[in-house]
């Protein structure tokens, strides 16, 4: 998100993954597609906002999950593929993030991890805390103290919401 915008990116066609960016202006609700693609075509990409950019965390690219990192930069809207990758493959996974790094949890596999991307130097790490239960296609929401993991898969539909506090980390 840049101030006045919020990106969507990637995604499914119906056939095959996407490469199109599109902006959504939030004063006046318009959709436009960008000129700049992403520089892979995946979905089920986990998404965060660091101060200057939109970053794209994993994603499947139709028969594997990934480990790509893809960037938007908000003041020229370019777009990149970081020579870093996460620590771990990912699909149908959430962000939440603060000023400072992104935290991915619902992982694929069921697994209860949680890797940290760090925004100043573009690493990634799992950390100590894990999710009280590994699940997939959840979604995630930041909020000024904590972020949390909502909904998603285990076995079954997921209802729990679990939360991590920025002061713990």
């Amino acid at each position: 998100m840049a101030g006045g915008a919020g990106y969507f990116a990637g995604g499914h066609t119906g056939s095959a993954p996407s490469s199109a960016i599109t902006k959504l202006g939030f004063s006046d609700e318009s959709a436009a597609t960008l000129s700049a693609t992403l520089p892979t075509a995946l979905y089920t990409q986990a998404g965060a906002s660091a101060p200057t950019r939109g970053l794209l965390f994993g994603g499947s690219n139709g028969s594997n999950n990934t480990s790509t990192i893809e960037d938007l930069t908000f003041s020229s809207e370019a777009t990149s593929s970081l020579a870093a990758s996460l620590v771990y493959s990912i699909g149908e996974a959430a962000a939440v993030w603060t000023s400072t790094a992104a935290y991915i949890g619902t992982i694929p596999d069921y697994t209860n991890y949680i890797i940290k991307f760090s925004f100043s130097d573009d690493t990634s790490d799992f950390i100590a805390a894990t999710l009280a239960v590994g699940r997939t296609a959840g979604a995630g929401v930041t909020a000024s103290t904590r972020g949390y993991w909502g909904g998603g898969y285990t076995t079954g539909n997921s209802y729990e919401i679990a939360g991590i506090q920025w002061t713990m980390l």
